[in-house]
């Protein structure tokens, strides 16, 4: 962005990029932190201390390149306070009102400084006059910046004294035109979903990886997932054009259910399944600000789900940057449309946007021309399709409440792997919300509505199977209130207290279950940051939930000790426990499987178990985590973290082995009339009877060496054991490569031209699963297969080109930039290359 017209004064090539982003394999390697917001510090931490020893001119050339490396507020507040101690008032004024046009919580202080400025300037014009021998009197607003203050160095001398950098300005007559500066970092990078409020990620309780607005734009990609490969200790697996699975320290699987997706605070997690949809959002790349990843257990303060970690997508705050619309195009019929209208008028903004997205298969399972076989799109060809909308708006209610409005909805195709004798899957319908917010100092209320309504069924099967048609219609409410509050109880004892608790109502109806179900959930949690002086604090967290599927009340601690050696380090050591609880389909399946050779048999998938009286119950899968990390951000040219991590899990929940129909366990001597077929055998869930040890590693570096170009680099290490108990016979699923690496250099020019260029390395993995038999069986019992998935390597790369003073641009972006063609899972489609090409504009 660059300065108002009013207040401005007066390359790398590919191959260098290419050469650097190799030379950056040697360094150790994670959290994407500052880019351009580092480089806009620095100019910020120079303007300041110029400010400060009374160097105007100086000071205020570096922070309008802060500015214009990243806009902030309150660094065109600073600007505005400078110019009026260096007694440049029109500019002051200009500054100041560029300031207001944010509509910040001081609103009405700075309004007054606009009016006292304004009579200022109106006094010394009318002197000015009189001296002259001309007319006095007011003067209306001010024009055009043509004054530009003081051309050489301008001392303490102006209308108001000098002030150091958190002082008072000191003041002449009774009309104050200058208040404190605004001296806290203001490009310091923060993170809000570790503990539910802003803070420094060297106080997170949790390890906290960040992908920046600048990450999201140089990478080029549109899908969420593949941003998030690019983290430290994040597992990402494509299963099909449509399907892109994300999980956290291992555990990933299709429908991966062990991860918490949350949009500004909202869970998108899908209940009914147990997984997150993520090409059925509604949220356009271009509107997230950032993308905070918690590494590590956050049942403490989420609840259910957030089994090995929490992924918040942060989006713009209403009003904040400028309008957009962007279109690319690719191979294999890749698609994608986003327009943004963003508006501010005074306390009130507003945020529009629509967009469409195709992304292709990867592979055909079925040739054209097929008589002998049905599916369920006519299009095998499109892997995810979706047409979406969505409106926020925002008001600030007075200095600290802001109150917020909005809603999306998205209309999505989504081709993916289900689970057990569903391989291919294919849902077609609509899925929208509908949520509201008031946020303050001390306390916050958010509510929201979400609806899924859906078809789905088989992807394709042969004519003489059925494609298992079903309509999932899920509706969710959910109130969530916390307050918060800090005070004292020593000369250096700080307390951060957080209170808060939640409802949430789920109404699931879908025939694959037994009947129209209902869910009621209440939980709360408390959580209190005991600071003692700068360098040592104490997080204490805790959460109970009432499960109703269980039946009883789950609590999740968590209990974290930061010490910091150093301002700008922090070493930090947590231990907490998580739980995932059964989704829908796992607790109240009852669905009949045909067998294929025998169209008139098949087996009862089946929750409760009605072969063994029909009493049975799940247990909520559990994990035990203790995590040790070292965050350094001492250095303006690096920061880096290392983190050592060991989990426990017990309970996962897996398909059961199946169980044949006997004399005893044969209800209704043969046919089921309800179900309309014979019953061969029984299947379901079960909870594993195998315990999983993981001792993990991450550790990674991203370092500044000049202005425009930024490395980055992470190694994660998994090493995973089990403990088998007596008689235990669950085969072990080793689905998390031991050794992922990320490497990646991002550059920026002046003349337009930046880009990313990034490579990613996955070790083999080895997954079992059950699976149906081979059609020419009759018995319909699933089996295990193990299989490998050998190790493979992505090179992704974008380069794009920025014109009309910084608002057109154009791009092409690269996937798998060497075509290294490899299956990321055992029933995953072959990944192959893709292109795509971009022209966005911003007004």
């Amino acid at each position: 962005m660059r300065l108002p017209p009013a207040l401005r004064s007066g390359r790398l090539g590919l191959r260098a990029v290419a050469s650097s982003a190799l030379a950056v394999l040697v360094l150790a390697t994670s959290p994407a932190h500052a880019d351009d917001r580092t480089e806009a510090r620095k100019h910020f931490k120079a303007g300041m201390e110029l400010i400060a020893r009374g160097s105007y001119d100086r000071g205020i050339s570096e922070l309008k390149k802060a500015y214009e490396i990243k806009p902030h507020p309150n660094v065109m507040f600073n600007i505005g306070r400078a110019y009026a101690e260096s007694g440049d008032l029109e500019n002051a004024l200009l500054a100041y009102k560029e300031y207001l046009a944010s509509s910040p919580p001081d609103a009405d202080d700075v309004q007054k400084i606009i009016v006292r400025i304004q009579a200022r300037l109106d006094r010394q014009k009318a002197a000015l006059a009189a001296a002259q021998g001309g007319p006095t009197g007011p003067t209306g607003p001010t024009g055009p910046a043509g004054a530009t203050g003081p051309t050489g160095e301008t001392g303490p001398t102006g209308p108001v004294g000098p002030t150091g950098p958190a002082g008072p300005a000191v003041e002449q007559r009774d009309d104050k035109v200058a208040i404190a500066a605004r001296t806290e970092d203001v490009f310091d990078e923060t993170v809000v979903t570790a503990s539910r409020a802003a803070q420094s990620p060297l106080d997170a309780p949790n390890s906290t990886s960040i992908i920046t607005e600048q990450d999201i734009r140089l990478s080029g990609h549109t899908k969420i997932q593949e941003l998030l490969r690019r983290l430290a200790g994040v597992d990402v697996n494509v299963m099909t054009g449509g399907d892109t699975e994300v999980s956290i320290r291992g555990y990933n699987s299709r429908m991966s259910n062990k991860t918490l997706v949350l949009v500004d605070y909202r869970p998108v997690y899908i209940d009914l399944l147990g997984t997150t949809f993520w090409e059925t959002l509604g949220v356009d790349v271009e509107q997230i600000e950032r993308i905070e990843v918690v590494r590590g257990p956050g049942s403490a303060l989420y609840g259910a789900n957030a089994f090995a970690g929490v992924i918040n997508i942060i989006t713009k705050t209403p009003g904040e940057g400028k309008s957009s619309v962007r279109a690319g195009v690719g191979t294999w019929g890749s698609a994608f449309g986003s327009t943004t209208l963003t508006r501010r008028d005074g306390a009130f903004a507003y945020r529009v946007s629509a967009g469409y997205t195709r992304e292709p298969n990867w592979s055909r399972e079925l040739a054209p021309g097929r008589v002998d076989a049905h599916t369920f799109a006519p299009d095998q060809d499109t892997g995810a399709a979706n047409s979406r909308f969505a409106l926020d708006a925002t008001r600030r209610l007075d200095k600290e409440t802001l109150l917020t409005v909005g809603g999306m909805a998205s209309r999505a195709f989504r081709n993916m792997q289900a689970a057990g004798a569903f391989k291919e899957y294919a849902l077609e319908g609509l899925m929208g919300d509908l949520h509201a917010s008031v946020v303050s100092k001390h306390y916050s209320v958010r509510t929201f509505w979400t609806h899924f309504d859906y078809s789905s069924g088989r992807a394709q099967e042969n004519l003489a199977q059925s494609l298992d048609l079903t309509r999932p219609v899920a509706d969710i409410v959910d109130v969530q209130a916390e307050y918060t509050n800090e005070f004292t109880t020593g000369p250096s004892v700080v307390h951060d207290v957080h209170v808060g608790g939640n409802y949430r109502y789920k109404g699931v109806s879908w025939s694959y279950l037994d009947k129209f179900r209902i869910e009621r959930w209440i939980g709360g949690f408390a959580q209190d940051t005991v600071k003692f002086g700068k360098r040592f604090q104490l997080v204490a967290s805790g959460r109970v939930d009432y499960v109703p599927y269980l039946a009883q009340l789950v609590p999740s601690p968590r209990g974290s000790a930061i010490f910091k050696p150093t301002d700008r380090s922090a070493l930090r050591l947590s231990a907490s426990t998580a739980y995932r609880s059964p989704s829908f389909l796992e607790a109240y399946l009852d669905l009949p499987l045909q067998s294929p050779a025998s169209p008139g048999a098949g087996s009862f998938s089946e929750s409760r178990r009605s072969d063994q009286g029909g009493n049975f119950k799940l247990r909520r899968e559990k994990v035990v985590s203790v995590d040790l990390g070292y965050l350094s951000q001492d250095s303006d040219l690096v920061n880096f973290e290392l983190t050592g991590y060991y989990l426990q899990v017990k309970d996962l929940i897996s398909l059961a082995e199946t169980r044949a129909e006997t004399v005893s366990t044969n209800q209704l001597a043969g046919l089921d009339p309800e179900r309309g077929m014979f019953g061969s055998a029984y299947a379901g869930w079960t909870n594993q009877c195998l315990v999983y040890n993981t001792l993990g590693g991450e550790a990674g570096a991203r370092v500044f060496p000049t202005e425009g170009l930024d490395f980055f680099a992470n190694y994660s290490l998994n090493r995973q054991s089990v403990t088998r108990p007596a008689g235990c016979t669950d085969v072990e699923n080793k689905q998390t490569s031991q050794h992922k690496v990320n490497v990646g250099a991002q550059f920026r020019t002046k003349p337009g031209f930046d880009g990313e260029l990034t490579l990613h390395f996955s070790s083999r993995q080895t997954w079992a699963e059950r699976v149906p038999p081979p059609a020419s069986e009759v018995t319909t019992s699933l089996r295990w297969v193990t299989e490998d998935v050998p190790a493979y390597t992505l090179v992704n790369a974008r380069i794009g080109y920025r014109f009309l003073r910084n608002n057109a641009e154009v791009s092409a972006t690269a996937f798998n930039l060497l075509n290294t063609q490899h299956r990321q899972h055992p029933f995953g489609q072959t990944v192959g290359r893709r292109f795509m090409g971009f022209l966005s504009y911003k007004f």
